[in-house]
């Protein structure tokens, strides 16, 4: 649903649309499809949670900045290291103008979905839920793998449950040009010392303090407050 929103701009090579459904204050900012300047143009789904590192480092004037215009500014510095450095749950398409290359990326949990297709005439079709391809052709064959992996209980990276619907690996961006693509790990995750202590209140209260240190990253200023126990 688009409670929020529709836009869909396109051009010769390119076109995005966006559905938006504003989750808190800082959603509200974020006008999507974003372009820069440069040409480049991006739709995103998500949170990140170092907007104010990331700012920080951008030298950005203004006093906030969506997500997005972080996005696209850390793309201007960084290139495609700028992946790396976003924290929060978050996937997203961006195209670069300069070096005709469609970008799709999800962040290193996989917390948000990220499909693509390609027809039979190469033109890459992307969403972030299955409901885009109705109607497409791509729903018609299930993936044997994927129903077998699931029913087992295996992990099924980089599938979904259709034989002609790829899924973008958590951790990854996809480089799709019009000759190639290109599939690079942007995160690994880090090994580090057991931590110990020296009772169970000690551990509680580690874990209340990473439990309190999630909610407060996923809890932007005017969102609505849900708790479910199970």
């Amino acid at each position: 649903f688009a409670e929020d929103g529709f836009s869909l701009p396109t051009d010769e090579n390119i076109g995005m649309g966006a559905q938006a459904h504003h989750t808190d204050d800082r959603s509200r900012l974020c006008v999507q499809p974003c372009c820069d300047p440069s040409g480049h143009v991006m739709v995103y789904d998500g949170r990140l949670d170092n907007y104010g590192e990331l700012q920080s480092e951008l030298d950005a004037d203004a006093d906030v900045l969506p997500d997005t215009e972080i996005i696209l500014r850390a793309f201007r510095r960084w290139g495609v290291d700028c992946f790396g450095r976003f924290v929060g749950d978050w996937s997203m398409a961006l195209w670069d103008a300069v070096n005709r290359t469609l970008y799709l990326a999800r962040d290193h949990a996989g917390a948000r979905t990220l499909y693509y297709a390609q027809d039979a005439d190469g033109t890459v079709i992307w969403s972030t839920y299955l409901d885009s391809y109705l109607n497409t052709g791509h729903l018609q064959a299930h993936d044997p793998q994927y129903l077998a992996s699931y029913l087992a209980m295996l992990p099924m990276y980089g599938r979904s449950p259709y034989r002609n619907v790829q899924a973008v690996l958590p951790g990854h961006v996809l480089a799709i040009t019009e000759c190639r693509s290109n599939l690079v790990q942007f995160w690994t995750a880090q090994a580090h010392d057991q931590m110990s202590y020296k009772s169970d209140g000690d551990y509680d209260a580690q874990f209340l303090m990473l439990l309190g240190q999630a909610v407060s990253r996923r809890d932007g200023p005017g969102a609505p407050k849900l708790a479910q126990l199970s």
